[in-house]
């Protein structure tokens, strides 16, 4: 009885030691402003999401990357419902994924200056990097085209549409 409590003891403190570690030699620093940035000498990410009222733009950390269109009904409630009206795959290589990564650790960096703002609601664009246990984001408010956002955003929306056109809402 005492082995086995000990033994419990023993693997408590082994796995309470490495969530310390782990947490030590996290991914995320912290620069001078106090604003996280993400490791730029580790390129490895999970998912990067580029999502706006009317598109999902999907980059795993491989060739195949997928772009859904959406459209909502039944707009006239709080809550309307979202139809998938078009899912595309389409390939962009490593190079182009970590020039996209780049751009984007740049934004969260940054936290760029918006070239262009409207005074009414006309869309949102949110950007997401899923790295390891951590999810990062970024949003934008009353935007007219994500495109136009700043020359970072106009050249991830480069980038993909060169591979696949897409749409403009």
């Amino acid at each position: 009885m005492i082995i086995k409590n000990l033994t419990y003891t023993l693997v408590v403190t082994i796995t309470f030691i490495l969530l310390i570690v782990q947490c030590k030699n996290s991914h995320t620093n912290t620069n001078k402003n106090n604003s996280i940035t993400i490791n730029n000498k580790d390129k490895s990410y999970d998912i990067i999401t580029i999502e706006t009222d009317h598109q999902k733009i999907i980059i795993p950390n491989q060739d195949s990357c997928h772009i859904y269109y959406y459209e909502y009904e039944n707009e006239g409630g709080f809550e309307a419902d979202i139809i998938c009206t078009k899912d595309t795959t389409f390939l962009l290589s490593k190079s182009e994924r970590d020039l996209i990564y780049n751009l984007i650790d740049s934004i969260f960096l940054q936290s760029p200056r918006v070239d262009s703002k409207v005074t009414c609601y006309v869309g949102n664009l949110k950007i997401t990097i899923n790295k390891d246990c951590a999810q990062y984001s970024c949003s934008f408010r009353s935007i007219d085209q994500w495109k136009e956002l700043n020359s970072h955003t106009n050249k991830i929306y480069n980038i993909i549409n060169s591979k696949i056109k897409l749409e403009d809402y």
